[in-house]
């Protein structure tokens, strides 16, 4: 009896001792997580060996990611793929439609991702950003273009003596038609009777005492008649024409410079444009504007176009992405970025997500350690008492 009894607790020892070596085997790859001292003193093994070489880790993992397991002839072929088309092409029709269902507009959009003062910081920025590109695409017209030596002729395309005519009796025509309407007005009438009361008033003599006995209504209706029926005479037409003709003859002649002289108060030409852009244009106001817009009935009007436009869009985007995928990746510089991200990983997170994947493995090396440190214990009883 005392025999089987060594033997049992021979080969339970044995079994506690391989299971428990094993157990803490593995243990010490994430403990101790920082070093023990004792007496000023490391003590070795701490601390385990997966936070020691983190840093070693993380660098030869990035290494490794960015050498073999995400390369740009990798991604290149992956964009480039029939199937990533597809998918991709998939997407965005999901969210084409997602969109066609909801009445939303561009700021509703950029609220799901930012705060209400991220948009309006957005908005102020953009504004100024393009209030900047505008003013620079003057400078640019102004001094590179020479547009501030150019005169009518070189910036109108296509000018030439009928233009010259045609702006001369579209405008006479224009005007003429203008002042008939007026005069239909009831504030037509008014200007007239003061302008013909003052003229008589002005005139004295038998005109003033004209005055005295007839009725300014009426005498302003007389007028009326002569002035309408003059506006449709051709020849005052042809005056006019003309007088406009003329007037366009002189301007052509004048570069920007001369005529912006005439409304700039002494300021220079290029900053009173710009000022004058600044202030005709408020981008901000238009921004408001255009992110209020409803999307929804611009995505209806346009549903069979943008259809048909996705694949091209698609094939576009993904075939400059293939060219660039090069650029792009030295560019975010992968292998630096994953060590970065790995050095920023809790070791209590890399032991979760080691056990979670290999736990059943390492609870499997545990048990063997025990089975073989239980063999082990009975092969050093039978050696024993063979040599007793």
């Amino acid at each position: 009896m005392d025999v089987f009894m060594l033997l049992f607790a021979s080969m339970i020892i044995g079994a506690c001792i391989g299971g428990l070596t094993n157990y803490l085997a593995i243990k010490m790859l994430f403990y101790p997580r920082k070093a023990i001292y004792l007496f000023q003193k490391k003590l070795p093994f701490t601390p385990g060996l997966i936070p020691k070489r983190k840093g070693e880790i993380a660098t030869s993992l990035g290494r490794v990611v960015g050498d073999y397991l995400v390369t740009s002839e990798g991604l290149s072929q992956l964009v480039s793929s029939p199937e990533f088309k597809g998918r991709a092409e998939l997407k965005c029709s999901e969210w084409f439609h997602h969109f066609l269902e909801q009445e939303m507009n561009l700021e509703d959009i950029a609220l799901r991702y930012w705060s209400k003062e991220q948009v309006e910081e957005w908005k102020k920025n953009s504004a100024d950003w393009i209030n900047g590109l505008a003013n620079k695409g003057i400078e640019w017209l102004w001094i590179e273009k020479q547009w501030s030596s150019k005169t009518f002729v070189d910036l109108i395309p296509s000018w030439n003596e009928q233009q010259k005519e045609k702006w001369a009796q579209t405008a006479a025509d224009y005007i003429l038609i203008e002042i008939s309407r007026e005069l239909h007005t009831e504030r037509g009438d008014r200007m007239l009777q003061t302008l013909t009361s003052q003229f008589m008033e002005q005139a004295g003599g038998l005109m003033s005492l004209a005055g005295l006995f007839m009725d300014g209504q009426k005498i302003s209706a007389k007028v009326k008649g002569v002035v309408l029926e003059q506006l449709d005479s051709p020849t005052v037409n042809h005056t006019l024409y003309q007088f406009l003709y003329h007037k366009i003859s002189d301007w052509e002649k004048k570069d920007l410079s001369e005529w912006i002289d005439q409304f700039s108060n002494e300021k220079d030409n290029l900053t009173w444009v710009k000022e004058k852009m600044t202030g005709l244009i408020s981008w901000e106001d238009w921004l408001d504007k255009l992110m209020e817009k409803p999307l929804q009935p611009i995505l209806q009007k346009n549903k069979q176009w943008i259809t048909e436009q996705i694949p091209v869009m698609i094939n576009f985007l993904l075939a400059q992405l293939s060219k660039n995928v090069d650029r792009i990746v030295s560019a975010i510089q992968l292998p630096n970025l994953v060590q970065s991200e790995v050095n920023k990983f809790p070791i209590e997170r890399v032991e979760e997500i080691v056990l979670s994947v290999s736990g059943k493995e390492f609870r499997a090396i545990t048990w063997l350690g025990a089975f073989l440190g239980g063999l082990i214990g009975l092969v050093q009883f039978v050696l024993f008492i063979s040599y007793t």
